[in-house]
């Protein structure tokens, strides 16, 4: 009996369970892990990795991996299991920590392929359409892409400055002051 069991949870909102069962059976055999048991839509149970990996709580260690599926009207619901096999259950015993953490990595990878295969789920009736921006990023300064060139033949608005032009000098309210003459001089009566 295996002393140690990882237990993740995932949920896909508006996705059909077929469409996740199928893209998690890619994702698998493209891992190159082997299906022991295939129930579809609701159980995949596969062994993946190998023995021979250098650190106790590698990714590519060998476990098995029982994927659980389940579905209501808005989501779908995924219970994952990963333990070790008998031959790797020692070496993941000593480091169980890192092994979860890891594991859910590679789990993490499962979820953004299961994601790329997804239909999208059709917008709410009356939902505002959001269009995203595309933004070039360069160092920690995102630049906006240059505005499209107008149809016209008009030439276009000169460019903005990259540095804003300093303010000018305040404005005082009191009437100039009038120069005094240097003492000692005559101001000429």
């Amino acid at each position: 009996m295996v002393d140690v069991a990882f237990e993740y949870k995932k949920l896909f909102k508006g996705a059909k369970q077929e469409e996740v069962f199928d893209a998690i059976a890619q994702w698998l055999a493209k891992k190159g892990a082997k299906v022991k048991k295939s129930e579809r839509p609701t159980l995949i149970e596969a062994v993946y990795g190998r023995v021979d990996v250098e650190w106790n709580w590698h990714a590519d260690i060998l476990r098995t991996v029982d994927f659980e599926l389940v579905s209501t009207k808005d989501y779908v619901g995924i219970s994952v299991f990963q333990a070790p096999v008998r031959k790797t259950e020692k070496r993941v015993l000593e480091s169980p920590f890192q092994a979860n953490i890891t594991w859910r990595d590679w789990l993490d990878t499962c979820w953004e392929y299961v994601l790329s295969k997804l239909t999208p789920a059709p917008a709410a009736p009356g939902a505002p359409m959001r269009i995203p921006v595309a933004k070039a990023v360069v160092g920690e300064k995102s630049i906006a892409p240059p505005p499209p060139k107008p149809a016209s033949g008009a030439p276009p608005p000169p460019p903005k400055p990259a540095v804003a032009p300093p303010p000018p000098p305040p404005q005082t309210s009191a009437p100039p002051k009038k120069e005094a003459a240097p003492p000692g001089e005559d101001s000429g009566s």
